[in-house]
Parts: structure tokens; sequence; C-alpha cells
């Protein structure tokens, strides 16, 4: 593919998809687009913002662009997330469209029909949020025919980071069990997540870290 390609394009569009991430409540950041790199900024909802990094690096990715991921760069601009910068094109590798198809997908409208989750998926999933220094824990039995609730702990003492870190993690917890075929969401209020931090906090006691966010897997 030619370098040529205008980097603009394919970073409007990464901001696109990352508007789309999940979140636990409003969309509260803001990207802005130079020549070449995504500068993402935000005060609050921090989960929220990572999911939109993670995604925004997928697009990029899907778009044939390798991307270089500055988080918190300006220790004065505590505000400043992050920075996306894309750096050369080459071609896409089909994990890459996989994903970006799952992340335009994956709020729309399926027949109804999804796997349970199994041991070997969990065992993924803990692998995949490991890699953002993220603990991922089941807080129900995968067998009993019920969903699936997941728990997401970090034990990073910076807040801002953990969160941020978090919001990564969801983001590619849920893509990778939506390409299994499990069909799963990220909790934001209602009875389930009241449900899930009681059983979360038996694993706090456990030394399990802080909670950070709850997923839940349909059986």
């Amino acid at each position: 593919m030619s370098t040529e390609f205008p980097r603009t394009s394919a970073l409007l569009n990464a901001v696109e998809l990352a508007n789309s991430a999940p979140s636990p409540g409003r969309r509260r950041w803001q990207w802005r687009v130079s020549d070449s790199a995504l500068h993402l900024h935000a005060e609050t909802n921090l989960i929220g913002c990572g999911a939109g990094l993670h995604y925004a690096q997928i697009s990029l990715a899907a778009q044939g662009w390798g991307t270089v991921v500055t988080r918190f760069p300006d220790p004065l601009a505590p505000n400043r997330v992050a920075t996306v910068e894309a750096l050369d094109q080459r071609e896409p590798t089909t994990d890459a469209v996989v994903l970006a198809t799952a992340a335009l997908t994956r709020l729309t409208a399926r027949d109804g029909s999804t796997r349970a989750m199994s041991p070997t998926l969990l065992r993924t999933l803990i692998a995949i949020a490991g890699r953002y220094g993220v603990a991922l824990h089941a807080l129900t039995e995968l067998d009993v025919g019920l969903d699936t609730l997941l728990a997401l702990t970090t034990v990073n003492p910076d807040r801002r980071a953990a969160r941020l870190a978090t919001g990564e993690a969801v983001a590619a917890v849920l893509l990778a069990a939506e390409t299994s075929g499990v069909r799963a969401e990220l909790l934001g209020s209602g009875r389930m997540v009241w449900r899930a931090r009681a059983l979360l906090a038996r694993a706090m006691a456990l030394g399990a870290g802080t909670p950070q966010a709850v997923l839940r897997a349909a059986h």
C-alpha cells in the first residue's frame, strides 16, 4: 500500500468508531485530530475513555495503519489521556479486520442465538485482560444455565491509569467474546450491578484488588 494515503481520513474513521465504544456512562472525552495523530482528552469516565482508545487502535489497524500509543503523555496536562500516532501504512491483518467488524456490529440486532461462556474462553479472556494489567474474575458459575458475571479489578495505585487500562481491557474482552460467539455487555447500572458488587465484595476479601467494572455474558 502507498504511504501517501491520507492519514486524516483514517484518523477521522477511527474517531467515529471510538465514539461507539462501550461506556458505563455518558461519553465525556474528546478527540483532537492532527496531521498524523489522535489526541484523547478527558476529565471523567476514564473507563469509557479507555474503551474508545482501544476502538481507535482497532480502526486504524483495520485500515492498515501501524500505531504508537502514548498514555498520559504530559504530566502537566492530566486531562490529556493519550496520543495515538499513525506511523506507516501496511496490509491489514485478518485479525484486525475481524475485530473492527465486530466493533461495528456489536450493538446491532442479532438472531438471538449465543454460545455460553466456556472455561476455555474464560481463560482466554483472563489472559486478554491481563495484557492491560487488569484481573478478570468469574463471579458466577459457568455451568448453571444462568448469565455469567465477570468482574474486572486492578491493583495499580494510580487511579486514572487503572481506570483507563480497565476500559481498554473491557473493550478487548467484549470483542474477544463477540468473535467467539458469546454475547457480552458492560453493566452500568441497575439491580444486576448491585448483585455483582455483592459477589465482588467476597472476591475483594481474598485480595482481588480494586473493583472497576462488571460484565455480563448471556447464556
